[in-house]
């Protein structure tokens, strides 16, 4: 049993922070040779989470998108075997077994939006709303995520279905039929398989714009582009470019 603590370089807001926490835990995983990294956030962290980027103006990947599963790459996986309890419950469960608990004074600045959440907004939904505002929210959540899964399902088949046999590529006259929401998806799922770059909703909105023009080309990130003709959607890399 041992324990690592690490000083953090000057940081200004709270994703910097989440970005650095995780990084480092990525690293010491590698150094480690570890192939899961488990955390302690609970369902009332899932929550927080989930309103913080409603007002971010998040879609439904955004909203959801602490799972107790996720994958970080091929050697690593994120686990959080506790989202389904309330921070009450843990709570409760420290001092029903007199485990020690360290309180992070952080969580009590007010200056960050989900300390203002936790201590004002979810308060005040329980207060004048619903005293039972955080397990309905969960079951909004296990609803929404239900939709999601069979967006990504049926996005996945029309994919399998709609690639090209030999290239890689899409066929966009399939595409152009298809309603704004599935294209979406469908195109980060094209970009991901074949890059895995995962595309910011700026950056697929830019997509979607190049896609509509014929003999056009845009770049993903680096060396990869997406290019389109009359009847299919390419990723290239820069020297293919040239030869199109």
């Amino acid at each position: 049993m041992f324990f690592l603590t690490k000083t953090s370089p000057k940081i200004y807001t709270e994703e910097e922070a989440r970005q650095w926490r995780y990084s480092s835990l990525i690293e010491l995983a590698r150094r480690l040779n570890l192939s899961y990294v488990l955390t302690a956030h609970t369902q009332t962290d899932k929550i927080e989470t989930a309103l913080l980027n409603i007002a971010q103006g998040a879609g439904l990947e955004g909203i959801t998108s602490m799972q107790f599963y996720n994958k970080i790459n091929t050697e690593l996986v994120l686990l959080h075997p506790i989202l389904n309890l309330s921070r009450e419950e843990t709570l409760w469960f420290c001092r029903k077994f007199c485990l020690p608990i360290w309180s992070d004074t952080t969580n009590y600045n007010y200056s960050l939006k989900r300390n203002r959440i936790r201590h004002e907004l979810i308060p005040y939904f329980q207060h004048y709303f619903n005293v039972n505002f955080e397990k309905s929210i969960s079951q909004f959540l296990y609803i929404v995520n239900d939709d999601l899964e069979y967006l990504q399902k049926r996005c996945n088949y029309i994919y399998l279905k709609y690639k090209h046999p030999k290239f890689i590529s899409l066929n966009k006259l399939i595409f152009n039929c298809l309603p704004e929401n599935l294209k979406k998806r469908l195109i980060r799922i094209f970009v991901y398989h074949h890059t895995k770059i995962k595309l910011s909703f700026l950056k697929t909105q830019d997509l979607l714009l190049c896609i509509n023009n014929c003999n056009t080309s845009i770049l993903i990130h680096k060396q990869f582009y997406l290019y389109t003709n009359l009847h299919w959607i390419y990723i290239l890399e820069k020297s293919q470019i040239l030869n199109y």
